[in-house]
C-alpha cells in the first residue's frame, strides 16, 4: 500500500504544468502521450512506467514528454516540431543525481562539456563545479552560431515543408474523394441490377444523381437526355415547367439548341418520311389509316435574311414558282398525318404560298409521301379559311360529292369541326340571336 501511494504521490509531482515528466525540466517542445492503445503502451514500456489502471487516464491527460527525449528520424523535419506518426521516445539509462543538474544545462551546451564519472559522488560533484564557467562561456560563444544555423535551416527546410503540406492535403482530398467514387460505384452498381429490365428508368435515375451534385450552369446533357426532355416538354410545356423544379432537366433554352440543329428548311422533310416508314412498317392495317390535317397562317409579305443559311426568306417555295422573280409568301402551310384507329401524329413539313393553287399541288406530294410510307390517307382536313374554301371549290369538292380524286382514289375532304361550331356561334351572335 505504502509503494503504491508513493508512486502515485511521485507521478503527481512528475505532472506538472509546462514541464518534461521523465527529466523534470522541459526542451523547446513538449509532446502528449498518444491516446492509441498500442502506441501509450510502447512508450510507457520505454520510459519504464508501471501505471496502474485508475491512474490511466491522467496520465494520458497530464503526462509530457519533451523533444530531448526524441531521436531526429522521430520528427518531419529539422525544426522538430512534429512527430512523425509511429514516433517513439529514445530514453537512456538512468544517469545518478548529477543527470539533474546537466539536464538543465541548454542542450547545445551539453556538447561542448566533458564530463568523468568517479566512483564517488563526491569527486563527480568536484568535476561539475570546475566545469561550470568554462561551459558556460562555451555556451555564449555557440548561441550566435546556433542561432543563425537554426535560421539558414529554417529557410532552406519552409518552402519544401509547405510542398509537402500541400502534397499532404491534396492526397487527402483525393482519397476522399477516391472513397466516394467507389461508394458510388456500388451503388450504381446494385442500382443497375436491380432496374435491369427498366433500362429508361436506370439512365433516369443515374442522370439525376450525376447532375444534382452540379450547379445549372455547369450540366452537360447527352443527346439522349435531351431528347427524353424534348418529348416531355413537347408533350406538356407546363408538365415540363413543374418537373423541373424538383428534378435536373435542361433548360428551355437548351432544348432550343438542340433542335436547332435539325433540318428547318421548308419543304417535307425526307429523315421524317424515313422515320415514319419504319414505325408503319410495324403497325397493322387499320393502324395505318390516317388523315392529312391542313392548317395555314396568313403572313406578311417581304424579306428576311436567314444569318444561319445565309439566305434570303419571304418568297413562296412551292416548285413551280423558283423562278426569277419568284411572288412574295402570304401563306405559312403546315402538313400533318394523325392516326384514325391508333393515336398517333408526326409533321411532314411546311412551306410557303401564294395561291390556292400552289396549295392543291402541295396536298397531292403530301398524299404521295404518306402513300410511300405505306399509310392509308382517308380525307384531308382543313379549317374554313378563304384559301381553303377556294381549294376546295378547285378540287369540285360538293356537299353531294364531298371527295376528289387522288390517282384514281378517293380522298375525302372536310372541315374542321370544332371550327364549324365556331362558325355556327359566330354567325348567331353576328345575326343577333344569343342563347
Amino acid at each position: 500500500m505504502d509503494a503504491n501511494a508513493d508512486k502515485i504521490g511521485h507521478l503527481k509531482m512528475k505532472f506538472k504544468r509546462g514541464t518534461c515528466t521523465v527529466g523534470g525540466t522541459s526542451g523547446s517542445k513538449l509532446f502528449c502521450i498518444p491516446s492509441n492503445e498500442n502506441m501509450y503502451k510502447k512508450w510507457f514500456s520505454v520510459l519504464k512506467w508501471n501505471v496502474l489502471p485508475e491512474q490511466l487516464k491522467s496520465v494520458l491527460n497530464n503526462a509530457r514528454v519533451c523533444d530531448r527525449h526524441f531521436s531526429e528520424s522521430c520528427f518531419t523535419s529539422t525544426l522538430r516540431k512534429k512527430l512523425i506518426k509511429f514516433a517513439c521516445p529514445n530514453i537512456t539509462e538512468d544517469l545518478p543525481s548529477t543527470s539533474d543538474t546537466l539536464s538543465a544545462l541548454p542542450s547545445a551546451a551539453s556538447q561542448c562539456i566533458s564530463v568523468e564519472f568517479c566512483d564517488a559522488e563526491h569527486a563527480c560533484t568536484e568535476s561539475l563545479m570546475d566545469a561550470e564557467p568554462s561551459c558556460s562561456e562555451s555556451v555564449m560563444d555557440t548561441e550566435p552560431s546556433t542561432s543563425s544555423h537554426n535560421t539558414s535551416s529554417q529557410l532552406q527546410v519552409t518552402p519544401k515543408t509547405k510542398k509537402i503540406k500541400n502534397l499532404r492535403s491534396s492526397a487527402s482530398k483525393l482519397k476522399r474523394k477516391l472513397y466516394e467514387e467507389r461508394s458510388s460505384s456500388r451503388f450504381l452498381g446494385q442500382l443497375k441490377a436491380k432496374l435491369a429490365d427498366k433500362p429508361y428508368l436506370y439512365d433516369f435515375v443515374t442522370s439525376q444523381l450525376r447532375m444534382q451534385c452540379k450547379k445549372s450552369k455547369g450540366r452537360r446533357w447527352s443527346a439522349k437526355e435531351k431528347s427524353f426532355a424534348l418529348q416531355i416538354y413537347l408533350h406538356s410545356p407546363s408538365a415540363y415547367k413543374l418537373l423541373k423544379k424538383y428534378f435536373a432537366f435542361p433548360s428551355k433554352a437548351t432544348l432550343h439548341r438542340y433542335t436547332y440543329n435539325i433540318a428547318k428548311s421548308p419543304g417535307f422533310c425526307e429523315n421524317l418520311a424515313k422515320c415514319l416508314k419504319s414505325q408503319t412498317s410495324r403497325m397493322s392495317e387499320s393502324d395505318r389509316l390516317c388523315v392529312l390535317l391542313i392548317d395555314e397562317m396568313s403572313i406578311k409579305p417581304g424579306l428576311t435574311y436567314a444569318n444561319d443559311l445565309d439566305c434570303v426568306d419571304g418568297f413562296a417555295t412551292v416548285k413551280h414558282n423558283i423562278k426569277e422573280d419568284p411572288p412574295f409568301a402570304t401563306q405559312a402551310l403546315v402538313f400533318m398525318a394523325r392516326g384514325i384507329v391508333k393515336n398517333w401524329k408526326q409533321v411532314l413539313g411546311y412551306h410557303f404560298t401564294s395561291s390556292s393553287e400552289d396549295l392543291q399541288e402541295l396536298i397531292h406530294e403530301a398524299i404521295d409521301i404518306l402513300h410511300t410510307c405505306e399509310l392509308e390517307v382517308v380525307s384531308i382536313v382543313c379549317d374554313q379559311g378563304p384559301t381553303n374554301q377556294r381549294l376546295f371549290k378547285e378540287l369540285n369538292v360538293t356537299k353531294d360529292t364531298p371527295f376528289f380524286l387522288h390517282k384514281s382514289k378517293k380522298i375525302f375532304a372536310m372541315y374542321d369541326p370544332p371550327h364549324l361550331l365556331k362558325s355556327v356561334r359566330n354567325n348567331l351572335k353576328n345575326h343577333g340571336i344569343f342563347f
